[in-house]
């Protein structure tokens, strides 16, 4: 199964837009809780990567919708969440 970056989901009762741009501080995403956004540089890796790059601005969004701080702002952890749970979705038949 392929991973699809939707445009737009809703997670928590809040919709959260996927916009495409150059972020600031040189990464390829970035979750913006403020502006209900995850902003992803499509043209910046190649869709693998892009694909991942979602998968983990999606779980900081989940982590913040639980109100688990300390986990959001753990990157080590929501990087490797992230790439394990890619994986299973890539993988799933």
């Amino acid at each position: 199964m392929e991973i699809q970056v939707p445009k737009k989901f809703d997670v928590g009762g809040i919709t959260v837009d996927v916009v495409d741009e150059v972020i600031a501080s040189k990464t390829i995403g970035e979750a913006r809780y403020a502006k209900q956004q995850i902003a992803i540089n499509m043209k910046a890796a190649p869709q693998d990567t892009v694909n991942q790059t979602f998968i983990h601005e999606l779980t900081h969004w989940i982590l913040f919708i639980m109100g688990k701080n300390e986990l959001c702002n753990d990157e080590q952890f929501v990087d490797v969440f992230a790439h394990l749970l890619c994986q299973a979705i890539k993988t799933s038949r």
